[in-house]
């Protein structure tokens, strides 16, 4: 649903942007448990985050009529987050 959004606000005039998760990947799924969420390893978030980009774009780039903008959410948060942590 997000992805057809995308479409129709580019055919509303909009520059459209997928934003990818990857810093929300770290902090892994709490399946609804009452116990601490396990945190993701780095390799495995790039995986992810590689294989929603290429899925994104395969899906959409065929019926964008202008380029699709993907921007992942790490890139911003992460070099944050260990400025302040050191």
């Amino acid at each position: 649903m997000p992805l057809l959004m995308l479409k129709r606000f580019q055919d509303a005039g909009h520059h459209v942007i997928a934003l990818i998760g990857g810093a929300t990947g770290f902090i892994g799924d709490p399946g609804f448990k009452a116990t601490e969420r396990n945190l993701n390893d780095t390799k495995s978030i790039q995986t992810w985050t590689e294989q929603l980009g290429c899925q994104i774009t395969e899906l959409l780039q065929a019926v964008l009529s202008e380029p699709l903008q993907l921007v992942n959410y790490a890139d911003w948060l992460l070099p944050k987050v260990k400025q302040e942590t050191w």
